[in-house]
């Protein structure tokens, strides 16, 4: 995952609402079961959805954590939203 994902809000013209992740890298042992990925909404007060999806890279989709690929969707007062991943200790 890049640290700024950008979604686009058709019903408000020339608005181009962002989301962004609070932190650019996040770390986990496996024994933790699981880690929280907080994305934040900057631009926009309105409701607006966006895609987002999970990569192997240092750690491997399915062997190590659950893989997420799914829209999520920011409501209008919302400016936070916590993804949580599950980890697998397979060590």
């Amino acid at each position: 995952m890049g640290d700024e994902l950008v979604g686009r809000d058709g019903d408000n013209g020339p608005e181009h609402p962002q989301v962004h992740f609070k932190c650019l890298a996040y770390s986990v042992t496996e024994s933790a079961g699981s880690i929280d990925i907080i994305v934040q909404k900057v631009q926009s007060k309105s409701e607006f959805s966006f895609g987002i999806r999970t990569a192997s890279d240092t750690a491997h989709e399915s062997s190590e954590f659950e893989p997420i690929d799914k829209i999520l969707t920011f409501q209008a007062k919302q400016t936070e939203m916590i993804i949580p991943i599950r980890i697998f200790d397979n060590d």
